[in-house]
């Protein structure tokens, strides 16, 4: 459903107030940007569509933009009780890093981290600036001290998954519970 009220609601009420999909444009810094809306919500993003790319989000003629406020990571989970175990999965259109980055040392507040990043093999990215596998390994390990991670291949995309150092719990986290995160599902039962 790419309706995000609606899509919000299903997730919220499926899961029972223990997981919230967040309908807000994250990034580095707050700020005000342009949110170009694509052919499909992959086409939809921050970032400039790739004239160099493949995908077809690059062969689409742009939507409409519109103007939105851009928060932080750091400045949400600031608004979290620290009582409360998190975990995330971003998918940000090219832009996860960015909102990695904007977490600074509130990353460190998750316990597992699901992002979505270009694979380095892949030649052209589908989006300008787009998020690469190893410049997201080498920025969590090296600037973060989380270097606990896991790749696998989705489509033209690779999904990274990172634990915190000592991260060890018996209980499954919700999100992992559907099919199409087969891939967390099974690493996650390797540190467990």
């Amino acid at each position: 459903d790419c309706n995000p009220q609606r899509a919000g609601w299903k997730l919220n009420e499926t899961f029972q107030n223990r997981a919230y999909a967040l309908h807000a444009a994250m990034g580095i810094q707050e700020d005000i940007a342009d949110f170009k809306l694509g052919a499909g919500p992959a086409c939809s993003s921050m970032l400039e569509a790739s004239p160099n790319s493949t995908f077809f989000c690059s062969k689409q003629k742009e939507g409409r933009v519109e103007r939105v406020m851009v928060f932080t990571l750091q400045d949400l989970v600031a608004l979290i009780p620290s009582r409360l175990n998190l975990h995330i999965k971003i998918d940000a259109e090219g832009a996860d890093l960015m909102v990695l980055k904007g977490a600074k040392n509130a990353i460190h507040r998750f316990d597992t981290i699901i992002i979505e990043c270009h694979p380095d093999s892949l030649e052209h990215a589908f989006m300008v600036d787009a998020c690469r596998e190893s410049a997201a390994k080498e920025y969590m390990c090296q600037k973060q001290g989380i270097c606990n991670a896991q790749s696998a291949g989705q489509g033209g995309q690779v999904n990274i998954f990172w634990t915190k150092d000592g991260y060890n719990s018996t209980m499954l986290p919700t999100y992992f519970h559907g099919r199409r995160l087969v891939f967390s599902r099974k690493f996650y039962q390797t540190i467990r």
